[in-house]
């Protein structure tokens, strides 16, 4: 009996294993806040038995090409991936969000070795949420991959695998509502005319430092003396005043994301 009942538990688990979860998955990080988020995080913790306790975390891929089911991959064929799910990305286009089990809180490879995977299909980026036990913040860790995914595609230095605790000061730029640029900021934001290919953006000129900007450029440091002007002109903003300078910077690297 203790045998029957033991294989019974194996076939069980392997059937869960092999359920497709992507419909519970996906409520989970589209539901509102209160007791409809409950219920979908309930569902799934249902679905997914006693491996719903352990360490997980949610990686993001986006964009993804397709909110087509039958063009996602199985989450069988995506290593360490529990369920995955399309989920919408901006107002047109769609992500990838897969729930990873992790052996421990701070062993992230099988994470990045789902990312990894899922960046061989096309030129995207991978964002990671901070891991937790339980399902309860699922939802929350849906959107620091969301974040680090963001981050990754605007910030080349950070694509093309960002994990949320290493994203710095993205991680408060993608906390902050999408608003449009200030007036002052969309000559700098617009790419450079025709006219003049090879001339630098104002945008590289503001965010360096004085001191090393013409050698970087390639300029006489008048040139810079001018192209900062430019700058102040456009934005309205006094670059010798610091909490200016942070805002430009700042506005400029929120505008990319």
């Amino acid at each position: 009996m203790r045998v029957t009942a033991r294989i019974g538990a194996l076939l069980g688990d392997e059937a869960q294993a092999g359920a497709d979860l992507t419909r519970e998955l996906r409520a989970v990080l589209t539901a509102e806040r209160g007791w409809q988020r409950d219920m979908a995080v309930a569902a799934l913790r249902t679905a997914l038995g006693p491996r719903g306790d352990g360490p997980h975390t949610v990686v993001c891929v986006a964009p993804w090409p397709s909110a087509d089911p039958d063009d996602a991959p199985s989450a069988r064929t995506v290593p360490h991936a529990t369920a995955l799910c399309t989920v919408p990305w901006g107002t047109t286009d769609q992500c990838l969000a897969v729930l990873v089990r992790l052996r421990s809180l701070d062993v992230r490879s099988p994470a990045e070795a789902t990312a990894t995977r899922l960046l061989k299909d096309g030129p995207r980026a991978a964002g990671i949420g901070r891991p937790r036990t339980g399902l309860t913040d699922l939802a929350t860790t849906w959107q620091e991959a969301a974040s680090a995914a963001r981050a990754a595609l605007a910030e080349p230095r950070l694509a093309p695998i960002a994990d949320w605790s290493h994203i710095g000061p993205y991680r408060l730029l993608t906390a902050l509502p999408l608003t449009p640029p200030r007036p002052g900021h969309r000559p700098l934001l617009s790419p450079p005319t025709t006219n003049s290919p090879a001339r630098p953006r104002p945008t590289s000129t503001a965010r360096a430092k004085r001191g090393r900007t013409a050698a970087e450029l390639g300029i006489h440091r008048q040139t810079l003396y001018y192209r900062l002007s430019r700058v102040e002109q456009l934005t309205g903003l006094d670059l010798d005043d610091g909490e200016d300078r942070l805002l430009l910077h700042m506005g400029l690297k929120r505008a990319r994301l």
